[in-house]
């Protein structure tokens, strides 16, 4: 039986009351905030400084970040990237829909009181004419963090976590449904957390052009629902062996670094090597997380013709050979991120559902496509397709490779309690109760997105407009207005534009929603279709949020081939223009 057909338990939970534990929980931590010294603002200089004379000295993480994901997720993994030395955390809002700001208030204002917490939402960094190019938001991210006097800028996400030397496969007294707040086995203390800054200084003392670091994929742990009051790299603790290809990057800003614009890809590292090899003394490879530069089998040629530069094009330890676990190959065992790619069965299929319908909208985006058409990402690990195996040296009889791995967990407490350092106890507390409503949302019907205020008075306006204009009625509605008549409603909005924006103005404030046609409600969910595919196009009758759209500009445009272009959603707009181009013209100029 392959992964993808085996059964999973149904999904069942009793919605409780989100704020029960919560009093529990913060009585049983017993936090001792005056122990752990955690930076809470930069750790060297000024970000204020400028001139040659400031030092390029600091690491920042350039991350994009979908908060409907990652709000329970956020905060720890933040604190834990200050234990491990980041001076800046830069994040990007991907947010198609343009409510992240309103959505996630919350966590929004305990963010802006950080001052190494930089947010910014994806249209609001206006950092292509549409907006959705992944690498202008990083290439934008690595001139921030110039200005900043940062010398190395990593790349990653919210779900993958830097773990530092051999797995740590045992834990006296561990165990991921024990994990309450408590902490299990010997005490960690802050002096036990590694610093990625300091390993980094270590292993480039010789010239570097930039590092790449491998990744390893954890399941589900078989929970089918998100573990309430529980840190991820606690729930989450059941690792696939070998790694995770691709892997990630960390990138140079100073002159030995590779040029921002030839750095083109978030897993592959660009660079131009001497015509012998190995290196020689006055080149700057490429590393791995041990210090080693990149062998052969992980570069391939790789030419740029809009830069007119051939080169070569690194990437972190993948399927290399024999040497691809982190028990046995260095370049691993080092520093490698944790990718908690599952999480739990629940959010697994519900995040790739998602990812299908964006990647309708955006067909451009690959993070999308990926998740949307992996039959295995969300399938039973304990049981892989046989191609897994294959892939890793096993028979088809052979039992799986997952490993328990505790690098991370052992250090819960010491996260919790830089979370209470750093975002205070409502920080913590923020973080368990949205865990707590995202089991219960998983655990409950699914329920249908609520409509925008402003669009849905647009759609009764429209509505009552053309009720009242018999010029729009019979050319665009066959005379009349019922459920069954399939009005052309890009093109009332357009007449109604061109031809009567200021009539019947008691139409611009009615409430009305009821008895929309059909058809109406087809034209309301193509408007948010194509405003969702990239709120960033519409930036300027938008300002970036989807709560103050123009709708009446949105529809007048909407036909027009860029915007067509940009988000099809084309299954929507079959049903709402069903006549030809000609023929819209005609009608459109026939009250001229």
């Amino acid at each position: 039986m392959s992964a993808a057909e085996h059964p999973r338990r149904a999904l069942h939970s009793t919605p409780r009351l989100l704020a029960l534990g919560c009093a529990t929980l913060a009585l049983v931590l017993l936090l001792d905030t005056s122990r752990l010294d955690v930076p809470t603002g930069p750790t060297t200089g000024s970000a204020t400084e400028t001139g040659p004379a400031r030092k390029l000295d600091k690491l920042a993480l350039c991350s994009m970040v979908t908060l409907d994901y990652e709000a329970p997720y956020l905060l720890p993994w933040l604190a834990y990237h200050r234990l491990i030395g980041f001076d800046y955390m830069l994040l990007y809002l991907d947010d198609p829909s343009g409510t992240a700001r309103e959505r996630h208030p919350r966590i929004l204002k305990l963010l802006a009181a950080i001052d190494w917490v930089k947010v910014e939402t994806k249209c609001e960094a206006h950092t292509d004419k549409w907006g959705t190019s992944h690498m202008s938001l990083i290439h934008r991210c690595a001139a921030s963090a110039r200005e900043l006097g940062v010398l190395w800028v990593a790349n990653w996400d919210v779900d993958e976590w830097p773990a530092f030397g051999a797995p740590v496969l045992d834990w006296p007294n561990s165990s991921h449904v024990d994990h309450v707040g408590k902490a299990l086995g010997p005490k960690m203390e802050l002096a036990d957390v590694p610093s990625l800054k300091a390993h980094i200084k270590r292993i480039t003392a010789q010239p570097t052009t930039g590092l790449v670091i491998s990744r390893f994929a954890f399941s589900d742990n078989g929970h089918q629902l998100p573990k309430r009051h529980t840190l991820e790299v606690e729930a989450y603790t059941m690792r696939w062996g070998p790694t995770q290809s691709p892997g990630k990057l960390l990138w140079r800003l100073d002159s030995l670094g590779t040029p921002t614009p030839r750095w083109f890809t978030t897993h592959e590292m660009f660079f131009q090597k001497p015509t012998w090899w190995p290196w020689s003394s006055g080149s700057a490879p490429v590393r791995n997380m041990d210090g080693s530069p990149v062998r052969t089998a992980q570069t391939k040629p790789v030419s740029l013709p809009w830069l007119n530069v051939d080169g070569w094009a690194a990437t972190a330890v993948g399927h290399d050979g024999n040497g691809s676990w982190a028990e046995t190959d260095t370049r691993c065992s080092s520093v490698r991120l944790h990718h908690h790619v599952q999480r739990s069965h629940a959010e697994c299929v519900a995040k790739q559902r998602r990812m299908a319908t964006l990647a309708e909208r955006d067909s451009t985006r690959g993070d999308f496509a990926w998740r949307a058409t992996d039959a295995y990402v969300c399938s039973d690990w304990s049981n892989p397709p046989v191609s897994w195996l294959t892939a890793v040296g096993r028979s088809a009889n052979s039992p799986p490779p997952l490993q328990t791995d505790h690098s991370l967990s052992r250090f819960g407490q010491i996260i919790r309690t830089a979370m209470v350092k750093i975002f205070t106890l409502n920080g913590l507390k923020f973080s368990m109760e949205q865990l707590g409503a995202r089991n219960w949302e998983l655990s409950s019907p699914p329920r249908p997105e609520p409509e925008n205020a402003r669009l849905e008075q647009y759609i009764a306006s429209l509505l009552c407009y053309t009720k009242r204009s018999t010029s729009a009625k019979t050319q665009f509605c066959e005379g009349r207005i019922d459920r069954r008549v399939k009005c052309s409603w890009p093109l009332v909005a357009k007449y109604r534009a061109r031809f009567g924006p200021n009539r019947f103005e008691e139409c611009r404030t009615t409430n009305e929603t009821q008895m929309i046609p059909t058809s109406l409600r087809i034209f309301q969910r193509l408007l948010r279709c194509v405003v969702e595919s990239d709120v960033g196009t519409f930036r300027s009758v938008c300002q970036c949020s989807i709560s103050t759209c123009r709708w009446d500009d949105i529809a007048y445009v909407m036909d027009r081939s860029s915007v067509v272009k940009l988000a099809s959603c084309s299954s929507l707009r079959a049903k709402n223009v069903t006549l030809t181009a000609h023929d819209r013209h005609q009608l459109i100029h026939s009250a001229k």
